[in-house]
């Protein structure tokens, strides 16, 4: 670590937040290479260039039992599956991030076998059509179609229909998130949300837009680019609006499953607006990959009682986390002050004498 922070250089804060070392280092490694963002590439050397970055940049190829190529509800998915694992076990669908226009499932083959042996679990990884060729809502539907078609076929495939969660990155968490709206009303609904980093505001009205809008990875320019190919260059606010492209703005979340959010990428989501995602019973063990989510805020003591599969209301748990900023700031004024005057008495016992040494 302190290799990496000697070649990372003086610390990049913004906003009061300090920048990864590696990933300080990381995009100095692109700019030193001469790396263009994707708006500045035409399509196809966009896409070429990010199946290139995610195996140079992913996790180290992992052990599995197997990995299967197939076609389900009409779309190419990747299976992996962990060595051990039962019949009839635990699945995740993934749908991989690349701002709607780039991304496939090469460009996240390690990452999927890094979570199936991890957790472990059956990973499915879809390769969803892209943007501009297909347009909103292309992408949603087709996450959707996979993910009722993993529940049909779940015989077949050796998984449990209801313990099939649904995850992605990026973009993908935005179809994630777009998969549990569409099926609330259906029988087998995803048992958890697994979103990394997710996009779900279109009209790009938080804050954090502008503060990072230059020097990272993903600028400002980049994200409107992507936009403009998945929702169209001349779509409406209503069109921003829409849930199914801007999950934040969906009325009812009642029904939703659990949702934890990689806490590195996503403070600006849980700090903003009061809406936060359903609460996770943390008294069942999570897997390994999400445990740091043990230790977020939004998983106190009072949300932990919460029943996981009762009706969400996003009131109730602004109200409780009121309450709980109410307690740690009484708890934080009644601490004694810390002393400003060197002369003012201490409350701490004086000291004992030495006993004198003997000559």
């Amino acid at each position: 670590m302190p290799a990496i922070r000697a070649l990372a250089g003086k610390p990049i804060t913004r906003d009061g937040r300090v920048l990864d070392p590696q990933a300080q280092v990381a995009i100095l490694s692109a700019k030193r290479a001469g790396k263009k963002p994707g708006y500045a590439l035409d399509l196809a050397a966009g896409r070429r260039d990010m199946d290139i970055s995610g195996r140079q940049l992913g996790p180290r190829p992992s052990e599995l039992a197997w990995e299967e190529n197939r076609m389900l509800a009409g779309l190419p998915v990747r299976f992996y599956r962990p060595r051990g694992i039962a019949k009839g076990g635990p699945a995740l669908m993934y749908l991989h991030g690349g701002g709607f226009t780039s991304g496939s499932l090469e460009s996240h083959d390690l990452v999927c076998q890094a979570i199936a042996a991890e957790t472990p679990c059956t990973v499915c990884a879809v390769d969803y059509r892209l943007a501009p060729e297909h347009r909103f809502p292309a992408a949603a539907d087709d996450a959707t179609k996979v993910f009722r078609a993993m529940v049909s076929d779940a015989d077949v495939l050796r998984i449990d229909p209801a313990r099939i969660a649904v995850g992605g990155d990026s973009a993908g968490g935005n179809l994630a998130a777009v998969v549990a709206l569409d099926t609330r009303g259906d029988a087998i609904r995803p048992c958890f949300q697994m979103l990394i980093y997710p996009t779900v505001d279109m009209t790009m009205s938080f804050p954090s837009i502008d503060t990072f809008d230059r020097g990272f990875f993903l600028e400002k320019e980049s994200i409107r680019w992507y936009r403009g190919n998945y929702l169209g260059h001349d779509a409406s606010d209503g069109q921003k609006r829409d849930p199914r492209a801007s999950p934040w703005f969906a009325d009812d979340l009642r029904w939703l499953r659990s949702a934890p959010r990689r806490r590195r990428r996503v403070r600006e989501a849980t700090r903003r607006r009061g809406r936060r995602s359903p609460a996770r019973d943390l008294r069942k063990p999570l897997p390994r990959l999400l445990e740091h989510h043990r230790h977020h805020p939004r998983f106190s003591r009072r949300l932990r009682r919460r029943d996981p599969c009762a009706p969400y209301r996003p009131r109730d748990l602004i109200a409780r986390e009121s309450e709980l900023r109410a307690t740690r700031r009484r708890r934080a004024s009644s601490r004694p002050a810390r002393r400003s005057d060197p002369s003012a008495p201490s409350r701490r016992p004086p000291r004992r004498p030495r006993a004198a040494t003997r000559a």
